[in-house]
């Protein structure tokens, strides 16, 4: 309406953008910002360019958001990663531990004629079985020692750290159903090695296991499982299939696990070919005390494992060695004494190892017996290192009747002890 009246008086310069309705042009700068907000307002065109960019960006963003949300699943709270973790932290640990000049002994050693400390392992088996009789507070005393030896361990950066704190205690826990004493040693080792050890990996390995024995135990079963195999492979790989390192893994895994048929059919020729190896290149004296020093292993790492299935296991096949070693044409009707060395070695592992299974599980009287044909041959150099162990380990188990009786064998005809190579 006011434009047709401009037109017809002829004010044309008011009829035009910027004009004030009062009949005076406006201030420069109104002006201005008048202008470029012109500028700025699109056309159809860029109008259509715009919309499908945002929507392009849009489209773009709940990707990335989708992508960032499955990553932080996996990443924090998805129980297949930290079991992925948990098992590099173990394989770069184990890496180093299986080089040969690593010690697979305690660097602790007593004092003369005291007994050897029992392990980690064998300390937390010792509580847990006081807890299920039902002496709490002993239970306790003993689980606060095994604590300690933890402590030590993992300053000390021994083989109990690695395999007692890393893999055995763990599976004890587990098998003897006890997650609420699994999940304090889960915290406890993560708050030490956090503290003691920050970018370890035995401090990654404890974090991811605190948080798998909170949140899935399944989880931390199959951990085990493959831990094992972790361990046989990497040995396997560096040290060689003979090794005796290996050998003593393979021992392990085939009675206190599910082992697979080849690792079983293939363990007695590989031992076999580690005793003549070591024979050949050290000696018999020296590979009699290097052996010996894997039976003590046995016992420390081992036997607090066994369960009633597994006990089993080991005794089928200890006592199948044992059959096929007495059917052998070249044993039959012998004397064990005038066996070779290698088969007479095989016979006193599988009858020491019985019979530590029997002390374990309270049949002494089985136990004695195991141990007493193990003692019958001539007393010479072989048999003079095999009874002085069987003394050592008598005397640290209590049973010292028997050990007095082995010394006073023994002392009719002593004879120089060798040195093992574990040291």
């Amino acid at each position: 309406m006011y434009k047709r009246q401009f037109a017809k008086w002829g004010w044309k310069k008011y009829n035009k953008a910027g004009a004030d309705k009062t009949g005076l042009v406006a201030p420069r700068g109104a002006r201005l910002k008048t202008e470029a907000q012109a500028a700025q307002t699109p056309g159809p065109a860029k109008v259509a360019r715009q919309r499908s960019t945002k929507t392009s960006a849009s489209a773009t963003d709940i990707v990335l958001a989708k992508q960032a949300n499955a990553t932080r699943m996996l990443f924090e709270n998805d129980g297949s990663y930290r079991f992925e973790s948990i098992l590099s932290s173990y394989a770069e640990y184990i890496s180093g531990w299986s080089e040969p000049s690593m010690p697979w002994r305690s660097r602790h050693k007593p004092p003369a004629g005291a007994p050897q400390e029992l392990s980690i392992l064998q300390n937390f088996r010792a509580a847990l079985d006081h807890f299920d009789k039902g002496e709490n507070e002993t239970g306790g005393v003993v689980l606060r020692r095994a604590f300690c030896q933890v402590e030590d361990a993992v300053a000390d950066q021994n083989v109990e750290a690695v395999w007692d704190c890393c893999l055995a205690v763990p599976q004890l826990a587990l098998s003897q159903g006890r997650e609420d004493i699994l999940l304090i040693f889960a915290k406890y080792l993560k708050q030490l090695t956090s503290v003691k050890l920050p970018g370890h990996p035995l401090s990654k390995l404890a974090r991811d296991m605190e948080r798998i024995a909170a949140q899935d135990t399944r989880q931390l079963q199959n951990y085990i499982t493959r831990a094992w195999k972790l361990w046989i492979d990497t040995v396997t790989r560096v040290r060689g299939r003979e090794d005796p390192v290996t050998i003593h893994l393979k021992r392990g895994y085939v009675i206190l696990m599910t082992p697979e048929a080849s690792i079983v059919r293939s363990l007695i020729s590989e031992f076999e070919n580690m005793a003549q190896n070591m024979l050949a290149a050290e000696g018999e004296e020296r590979t009699t005390a290097t052996i010996l020093e894997l039976e003590n292993l046995l016992t420390r790492m081992y036997i607090p494992l066994l369960s009633m299935s597994t006990r089993m296991r080991a005794d089928a096949l200890l006592n199948g060695i044992l059959l096929r070693l007495e059917h052998k044409p070249c044993n039959k009707d012998v004397p064990i004494a005038m066996w070779n060395y290698v088969d007479r070695y095989l016979s006193f592992s599988a009858h020491n190892f019985l019979a530590s299974i029997a002390d374990f599980t309270g049949e002494f009287q089985v136990a004695e017996a195991r141990r007493a044909m193990i003692l019958t041959a001539p007393k010479d150099g072989f048999w003079v290192q095999t009874a002085a162990q069987l003394e050592k380990y008598l005397r640290e188990e209590g049973r010292h009747e028997e050990a007095d009786e082995i010394a006073r064998q023994r002392l009719e005809d002593p004879e120089p002890l060798g040195h093992g190579t574990f040291v």
